[in-house]
């Protein structure tokens, strides 16, 4: 019996070893993977980067003069958003002259502030001839996808479209917040997400806004405006919220 144990001993002990030395080698490689996102805001003026009304004649002076918004418009009539009605005796063909366009292209929600840098309008023949920024108001349209007629917007100034559509509202001094997005909505988006259009009046009386212009035309001011050609740079920022 002992003849035949030894040897299975022995093939035990030599197998044992060859399983040992056979054991697998591991190696390892790292690649870094990072995301980097920078913050994307654009504010584009697409057109009417310069307004300038001219009074000639006593309908001027008694009427007022520019463009108001005439269509709530979305990304389907975007078109007809541009377009606005007349004003006083402005001819509809002129509207053009009144109207800016502009686009916000943002990574996230953002916020639009804008407003006079002045006080008030001041002359450019004689600095001391000031007039009143409520001489002029504006109206609103939204003209991009962001904009759903069913489901209301992802983008609202502080007052209602449907408001900034039908009642202009006074030029006010910078910072005045003009666009917002809703609570737990985001206006993130690009150049067909977030359009924009302003029109522009002077001396209309349109005082129906929430933040009404001047209710008395500039013909029936109290104390007439001297000649002279008024300015203001009206300042538009955009901010990340």
């Amino acid at each position: 019996m002992k003849k035949i144990i030894l040897p299975i001993f022995l093939f035990c002990l030599i197998f044992s070893n060859i399983q040992t030395n056979a054991q697998a080698v591991r190696d390892r490689g790292i690649i870094p993977v990072a995301v980097n996102l920078n913050l994307v805001l654009r504010l584009n003026i697409i057109d009417g980067g310069n307004i300038e009304f001219v009074f000639n004649s006593i309908n001027d002076y008694s009427l007022g003069m520019g463009a108001q918004a005439a269509v709530l418009g979305t990304g389907a009539n975007a078109a007809a958003a541009r377009v606005g009605t007349g004003v006083g005796t402005t001819p509809l063909a002129a509207n053009l002259m009144y109207r800016t366009r502009f686009t916000v292209s943002a990574s996230r929600t953002w916020l639009l502030t804008y407003g006079a840098e002045q006080a008030t309008f001041m002359g450019t023949d004689l600095p001391t001839n000031t007039l009143p920024l409520n001489n002029v108001g504006l109206t609103m349209v939204s003209a991009g996808l962001n904009f759903n007629a069913a489901t209301g917007l992802n983008s609202t100034p502080t007052t209602n479209f449907t408001t900034l559509v039908t009642a202009p509202f006074s030029l006010t001094q910078f910072p005045t917040v003009l666009i917002t997005g809703i609570a737990g909505v985001s206006n993130a988006g690009g150049e067909l997400d977030n359009e924009y259009v302003l029109f522009w009046q002077c001396g209309t009386a349109n005082a129906t806004g929430v933040t009404a212009m001047n209710a008395v035309s500039l013909l029936a001011a109290g104390t007439s405006p001297a000649a002279d050609r008024y300015v203001t740079n009206v300042l538009f920022e955009l901010d990340a919220l």
